[in-house]
């Protein structure tokens, strides 16, 4: 429904009389239309038209939001005094403490009990055809595949030993084999 200048009329003359649920149906049967209790309670907004009690009940509301605030300040303040308090206690304590000795250990262990590597091969496959296209384009697999990927862990066993060996011995080398070498 679209306000006219008639129920705007009929709204001003009764609001202060009349609960916006009987103001609704008033206007509703004068003027024939169908507006809600909420309808007329946004219209009275608008147009700034109040009820007795409403001023009240803000200014009860925002008093006690007020009241709220200050005791929840007052907390914080004696939170933050009971901090300091401990902070200063703790300060204090760790001031009047004596000064550490530090001890040092010069002795530099020089030779090392001697190591074993251990190399873990499994799913070789060697002996399997496998075609990029049986893939989807992700991988293929043949006897020069396997030859590369070989030479490379050789590669990679031989870095790693020639590292260590530099801190220890290493006379052993154990492959553990899980199986699946041959298709």
């Amino acid at each position: 429904m679209r306000w006219t200048e008639e129920s705007i009329k009929v709204l001003k003359d009764n609001y202060k009389r009349l609960k916006d649920k009987d103001l609704c149906k008033l206007i509703n049967k004068k003027f024939n239309t169908n507006l809600t209790a909420n309808a007329i309670q946004k219209k009275r907004s608008k147009l700034n038209l109040k009820k007795n009690g409403e001023k009240k009940e803000k200014n009860i509301e925002i008093s006690f939001l007020l009241s709220e605030n200050k005791r929840l300040l007052k907390q914080l303040d004696k939170e933050r005094s009971r901090t300091k308090i401990i902070l200063d206690a703790i300060k204090t304590s760790i001031l009047s403490l004596p000064p550490i000795q530090h001890t040092t250990n010069n002795k530099v262990k020089t030779t090392f009990d001697s190591e074993e590597m251990c190399l873990l091969l499994s799913d070789l496959h060697i002996g399997e055809k496998t075609e990029i296209a049986d893939t989807s384009g992700l991988s293929h697999y043949n006897m020069d595949e396997f030859k590369k990927r070989l030479s490379k862990l050789i590669s990679g066993v031989e870095l790693i030993y020639s590292i260590h060996s530099k801190v220890y011995p290493i006379p052993i080398l154990n492959i553990l084999g899980l199986g699946d070498y041959v298709t």
